[in-house]
């Protein structure tokens, strides 16, 4: 009578990385739910497809009672005056926003943006850190 023997390090093998590669996977998943549904920043969002979203706008801002011309836009913000942002208009207001929370914060600040989404209606989003 002869013994079959049977080889159970490939089977291992195959069955250690097919956990670790669904494990990597599970992980991924669990990230990207967790910080897309937890709310912390509303200028994130979830994209899964190719991005659809048209912002034409144009930024006018105060300093100190003074407005900026494009060229002091372009060097406070990093961004245009005016132009098309391929983001959800969140994100330019959270890029505006954050920028003058943590660089502006002694300076009097009034931003106004202005913007048409997908070619809607025309549209105003207003911040000012003026007490």
């Amino acid at each position: 009578m002869q013994h079959r023997r049977i080889n159970y390090g490939l089977n291992g093998l195959l069955f250690a990385r097919a956990a670790v590669g669904f494990s990597l996977v599970l992980a991924q998943l669990i990230y990207v739910l967790t910080v897309h549904l937890s709310n912390c920043c509303p200028e994130r969002y979830f994209a899964w497809a190719p991005n659809d979203y048209s912002v034409v706008y144009r930024i006018t801002a105060t300093v100190n009672g003074r407005r900026l011309n494009a060229t002091e836009v372009l060097d406070r913000y990093r961004i245009s005056q005016s132009g098309f942002y391929e983001d959800p208009v969140e994100r330019l207001e959270g890029v505006l926003r954050s920028r003058e929370l943590a660089y502006g914060r002694f300076d009097r600040v009034s931003v106004l943006v202005q913007y048409r989404l997908d070619g809607h209606a025309p549209s105003d989003w207003r911040w000012s850190n003026d007490k």
